[in-house]
């Protein structure tokens, strides 16, 4: 809810919640076999896809925004910092949100050596096709 405070400013309402035992995407993809990187491609398709759904366009979607919280054999993709989404309706926010995870990745992997190539990418793009 917003209140409003001084001038032109509100108070707003901020609800936090402690996240389950895991890591940001990249520490996780690391430290992840075959299986539990598809598991993770998978999760964050489904992600992408909720997004969608609700109409969430993510400014600043990267790979350290998407926290990766394992749940026994099943992994549960949370995205983060949220202050920078917003809902601007259009029919390329499947796009906009996919395009910059793809930034991300790529930045990843020149900048840090990210074991995530484009196949891999291809492979993530299908999932989200697939699931929308």
């Amino acid at each position: 809810a917003l209140y409003p405070a001084f001038m032109n400013l509100v108070r707003c309402d901020v609800v936090t919640r402690r996240l389950p035992a895991g890591g940001d995407f990249p520490e996780m993809w690391l430290k992840a076999d075959s299986t539990g990187r598809e598991a993770m491609l998978t999760g964050v398709a489904t992600l992408l896809k909720n997004l969608v759904k609700a109409g969430a366009w993510h400014a600043d979607l990267n790979l350290k925004n998407i926290y990766i919280a394992a749940h026994g054999p099943d992994i549960v993709p949370y995205v983060l910092d949220v202050d920078r989404v917003s809902f601007p309706g259009g029919k390329d926010i499947a796009a906009r949100n996919f395009n910059r995870l793809a930034r991300s990745a790529r930045k990843w992997r020149t900048r840090w050596g990210l074991d995530f190539a484009e196949e891999t990418l291809e492979r993530l793009a299908t999932l989200t096709l697939e699931m929308n």
